[in-house]
């Protein structure tokens, strides 16, 4: 019963010191014809139903993202007040409008609202 109880005690052991050692990266590939240059500016499009405010405020956190990476970046909705459509011709058009060299399409799957209430401060008197 010892013997089987340090058997197990050892194979535990091992498996959980295994667990931990650290990975090491074998080999990597890097396409030599892709030029390292500049993404600027990204055109943000969010791809958001029926709610205009919901798809200005989303596009402005990836563009505010990409800016305090040092990356310009412009929001869609400053070019288009209608929702654009992820369509070819649609598409095209917005980045000869923008001048863009990139282009981030993004969509929305869920968002939760919240209603908060905080009671005014009247003084009677």
């Amino acid at each position: 019963m010892k013997t089987l109880y340090l058997f197990f005690l050892i194979s535990v052991a091992t498996i959980f010191l295994s667990s931990c050692s650290a990975s090491k990266l074998l080999s990597s590939w890097k396409d030599e014809s892709l030029e390292q240059g500049s993404i600027s500016p990204v055109l943000v499009i969010g791809v958001v139903k029926h709610d205009e405010t919901k798809r200005r405020i989303y596009e402005d956190t990836f563009v505010d993202s990409f800016k305090s990476a040092g990356t310009n970046a412009m929001a869609s909705y400053t070019l288009s007040k209608a929702p654009i459509e992820p369509h070819k011709t649609a598409l095209r058009e917005i980045i000869k409008k923008a001048e863009a060299k990139t282009i981030l399409i993004t969509h929305m799957v869920s968002s939760q609202e919240k209603d908060f209430f905080q009671p005014s401060h009247l003084r009677h008197g």
